[in-house]
């Protein structure tokens, strides 16, 4: 991975939260903004009825096709190169199926 600007960016600081501390993790985290990613939904994103609507069909899945999401993600993995490389480059294997905890 390469960051296009390292020296160009402020490093967002990440405080330890009341748990974190009480685990002992009393260091700030510094992030690199390039590579973090704004989580949630904004107000206007949670009243839009047509969008809410769109979204729980990825979000609301049953058993079987979750399953099957994830077997096809799997088989993509396998099949295209730059995963491959990735892959490879940190060791990793995929399996070709899931596997069943009971």
């Amino acid at each position: 991975m390469t960051v296009k600007q390292p020296r160009h960016q402020p490093l967002l600081v990440s405080l330890p939260t009341e748990r974190d501390k009480r685990r002992g993790d009393l260091h700030n985290v510094m992030l690199i903004p390039e590579l973090c990613l704004m989580t949630g939904l904004s107000k206007k994103m949670r009243d839009n009825f047509n969008f809410m609507a769109k979204l729980a069909e990825h979000t609301r899945k049953g058993p079987a096709e979750r399953v099957s999401d994830v077997r096809s993600f799997l088989a993509r993995l396998r099949r295209t190169r730059q995963a491959r490389g990735v892959a490879n480059s940190w060791n990793l294997e995929f399996g070709t199926d899931l596997v069943c905890i009971k």
